[in-house]
């Protein structure tokens, strides 16, 4: 019966709340305290120092033109794009781009340039690789790679791109026939 006078109820549930009250009071001083302890009394400012970190971007990436899968090795081949290959990194130190011949590590080629190579008839076609489309763009290989790329500072943020273009001359050969005449350049980028 003590609690069903509406009077008593509510006297109870404010002196309740006054205590909630009390205890958030106190609990949110004991926190400010904590937090300034240790400061002076006259500090007027203070400082925050913001670091951030940007990952590296290293890459290559080789897109391939379709006529690639399909050359016909009979014909006279002069300068024909078989490939892009985009280059992108924000080091700015700069990079380098190597291209590898696998038949030239291999031992297939007769020349110190990259080759066409069946393993059916053992037989070998060599070809020369430029990049783009300027005067002198040639690539020397030696020891079965060449640089592509060679830079003292980062791409653009889309990265850059070339042309890969080769030539051959099928009309001086008279390769058996074999439909595995193949040649695998990879290309790899490295941070300076």
């Amino acid at each position: 019966m003590l609690f069903n006078s509406p009077k008593i109820f509510g006297r109870l549930f404010r002196l309740l709340l006054a205590g909630l009250s009390f205890a958030l009071v106190l609990t949110g001083t004991a926190y400010a305290q904590a937090f300034f302890s240790g400061v002076p009394n006259s500090q007027t400012s203070a400082t925050l120092n913001l670091t951030g970190n940007v990952a590296s971007v290293l890459q290559v990436k080789v897109d391939a033109e379709t006529v690639a899968s399909n050359l016909d090795l009979t014909t006279n081949f002069s300068e024909s794009k078989v490939a892009t290959v985009g280059e992108r990194t924000n080091n700015n130190a700069g990079y380098t781009v190597a291209v590898a011949s696998t038949n030239l590590n291999d031992g297939n080629c007769q020349s110190s340039s990259p080759c066409f190579y069946s393993t059916t008839t053992g037989e070998n076609l060599p070809f020369t690789v430029t990049k783009g489309s300027a005067p002198g763009s040639g690539i020397t290989f030696s020891g079965g790679s060449a640089t592509w790329s060679d830079t003292t500072s980062k791409t653009s943020g889309s990265g850059d791109t070339a042309d890969l273009n080769i030539s051959y001359d099928g009309t001086a050969e008279f390769l058996s026939a074999a439909s595995d005449y193949v040649e695998t350049l990879t290309f790899t980028i490295t941070a300076k």
